[in-house]
Formats: C-alpha cells, sequence, structure tokens
C-alpha cells in the first residue's frame, strides 16, 4: 500500500511534458504502461494502472530491469534525465540472478545515457547486488526500511533528476609509464593498459563529488607527471551535447616527513578517513551475519574513536568525518540489543552498508 501510494505521489510531481512508464515483475514481467508523454489525461491513465499492481510471485528482477531500460531508451533525448527505477523488496530467483550480468546490464545502459537507480525495500532482498546495480548504472542505491519512508526517498531522487545539469559523466584517467590505479572508492571503473574510466553517472546543480583514487607510483624521488585526467559528460544544459574537461597532474616524490607534513591536504586526509570508517562498517556486517556481535561492537568503537581523533586533529576540514563517527553510535546501540531474529541481523547488515555506500559516494 506505501509502495503504491508513494509511486502515485510521484506521478503527481512529474510535470507536463516528462516521460514515464511502468514495469512491474514477478513471475514475468508485464509493462503496465509503455513510455508515455505526462498530461492531464495520461496521469490519470497511468496512476489508475499502477492501482491495479499487486505483489505476488517470484522475482524476476533482471526481466524487470531490462525492460524498463527497454521503455526508457525508445525515446531517448540527450537534454533530459533518463533513468529507471528498480525496486524490489525480495532475492532475484528468475532470469539474470549472477551479480556480474546483472552489473553488465546496467553498465550498458550507460552507454545511451541511461542511469539506474536501486532501492531495496524491507530486510529480503539483496543488498551488495542492489549497490553494485546502482554504482554499474551510475545512479543511487537507497535502504528503504520502512516502506513510509519510500515517498521522500522517490522525492529525493525526482529532486535530483530536476536538477541535473551533465548526465553520462566518467572520470578518464590516462596515466603515465610506472603510475597504476589500485583502487577507485565508490565508484565503478574498469581498466585497460594505462588508461582507466570510472564512472560518476549523473551530476546535479551545485553538486560537489569527492572521488577517492588509490594510485601506485615509482619511489624515486624528484618531480612525476601522473598523467591526464579528463571529465567527459552530455551537457544537459546545451541539448546533450558531449563536452570534456582536462587536466595534468604532478607529484614529487620524496621521503621527507617533514615536507609530507607541511604539504598535508587535510581535506583528503578526512576523505580517506571516511572511507576507512565505511571499511569497518562494512566489516561489522559481516560480523553481525555471523552472530559475532560483540567483536562487531569492538570494531565500530574503534573505526568511531579513530575517525573522532582523526576528523578533530584536521579542524574544519575534519568536521565531516566527525559527524560521519557520530553516525556509528545507533549501530553500536543496536548490536548492543544482540539481534536474534534472522530480520534483525539482515536489516543491521543493510543499516551498516547503507552508510558505508553513503561515505563512499560522498
Amino acid at each position: 500500500v506505501d509502495a503504491r501510494q508513494a509511486a502515485l505521489s510521484m506521478i503527481d510531481r512529474l510535470r507536463r511534458g516528462d516521460r514515464v512508464s511502468i514495469v512491474s515483475y514477478s513471475d514475468d514481467v508485464r509493462v503496465d504502461v509503455r513510455s508515455t508523454v505526462i498530461s492531464k489525461h495520461t496521469r490519470r491513465t497511468i496512476k489508475r494502472a499502477i492501482r491495479r499492481i499487486s505483489a505476488d510471485g517470484s522475482t524476476f528482477l533482471s526481466g524487470g530491469l531490462e525492460a524498463g531500460i527497454r521503455e526508457t531508451r525508445r525515446h531517448l533525448r540527450g537534454d533530459h534525465a533518463n533513468r529507471v527505477l528498480l525496486i524490489s523488496d525480495g532475492l532475484a530467483n528468475r532470469g539474470v540472478t549472477a551479480v556480474s550480468a546483472l552489473n553488465k546490464i546496467a553498465r550498458a545502459a550507460t552507454q545511451d545515457g541511461i542511469a539506474t537507480t536501486t532501492l531495496g525495500l524491507g530486510a529480503d532482498y539483496n543488498e551488495d547486488l542492489m549497490t553494485a546495480v546502482a554504482n554499474h548504472g551510475g545512479g543511487n542505491y537507497y535502504f528503504v526500511e520502512r516502506s513510509e519512508d519510500l515517498a521522500s526517498i522517490l522525492d529525493q531522487e525526482l529532486d535530483q533528476m530536476m536538477a541535473t545539469v551533465a548526465s553520462g559523466a566518467t572520470l578518464e584517467l590516462s596515466l603515465d609509464d610506472g603510475v597504476s590505479v589500485e583502487d577507485v572508492y565508490g565508484y565503478a571503473w574498469n581498466r585497460d593498459g594505462n588508461r582507466t574510466v570510472i564512472r560518476l553517472g549523473d551530476v546535479f546543480a551545485g553538486q560537489n563529488r569527492a572521488i577517492l583514487v588509490k594510485l601506485r607510483v615509482p619511489r624515486k624521488n624528484g618531480s612525476k607527471t601522473l598523467g591526464d585526467f579528463t571529465v567527459l559528460y552530455d551537457d544537459m544544459t546545451s541539448g546533450g551535447e558531449r563536452a570534456s574537461a582536462n587536466a595534468r597532474a604532478d607529484i614529487k616524490v620524496t621521503s621527507d616527513r617533514e615536507l609530507i607534513r607541511r604539504n598535508r591536504n587535510d581535506e583528503v586526509e578526512a576523505r580517506i578517513g571516511e572511507i576507512e570508517l565505511a571499511t569497518q562498517m562494512q566489516h561489522a556486517a559481516q560480523m553481525a551475519q555471523e552472530g559475532r556481535f560483540e567483536e562487531a561492537q569492538g570494531v565500530l568503537h574503534d573505526a568511531k574513536f579513530k575517525a573522532r581523533t582523526k576528523g578533530a586533529s584536521l579542524g574544519a576540514a575534519g568536521a565531516g568525518l566527525v559527524g560521519s563517527a557520530g553516525q556509528v553510535d545507533g549501530l553500536i546501540k543496536q548490536l548492543k540489543a544482540a539481534p536474534t531474529s534472522q530480520k534483525e541481523k539482515k536489516t543491521f547488515m543493510k543499516r551498516s552498508k547503507r552508510g558505508a555506500y553513503k561515505l563512499h559516494k560522498k
């Protein structure tokens, strides 16, 4: 009931001229509303179709995702935000169920400028799968713990879509000899020789992105050019034309600890602290899944202390890290009650992983 009401509210918020399609999936897939332009008449028709949808059967998630992408692809426009919202309250158990294969479906859609956002309802869906699809699809991931929260989350997603100024954004790194990428935190990426592509998805007006990349460079002291960093995107303010911005990056390799300290970037240090905190939150979630609640509490206590200490040492740049550390308190409190039911364990894991996801994506 709450999911249906949330969908109806979202349809009310869409503007005349927007397009929407509705796809439902269970044992099979049904296109309840083909891609349709919003008008006074079609708005009523779409809402009637939503009211007829009911929950039953299996979870043919891949079929629903592919049908949603097909409907979106039928009327692509470069100056519009093109997005699939994939909602699930269960485990994918029909059609394609492998995470890597689902990632490939979402990743292929981004080549056409279609982003995929995933929303997991309740405690019984696979949060790792839904997070991965969102990352590869260039969208967002949400854990909807209470069905009554779905409407506000859909509002948030719609607000972002309406504020989109660039779509299909990627960050491409063409690195010099000897320089390599070890990891990219919070974003799907692939490497081809000395070229690395990081998928950023859509960018909204006024938004700042902090992309943390771990690089390995030769240990020889002296100045070193890392390579070229290029942002590519569809500029929605100019009809969806492909645009780019490029910069070269240089560093100085040194073993002089004092020189390193003086040139420390406090914002980068704070970002590293957030990633470290997120990693420990994921570790605690895994421990809780195995019933190791006291160990998980210890991990979170240590992570919170380290994050607060580091944040305080960074002054104003560390304020966000200190705030993020405070959010761990709720997880620790939940663990103290020693979750007993499967639902409580699953809910803790999803809360912890969602918190980690938000820190990775910050």
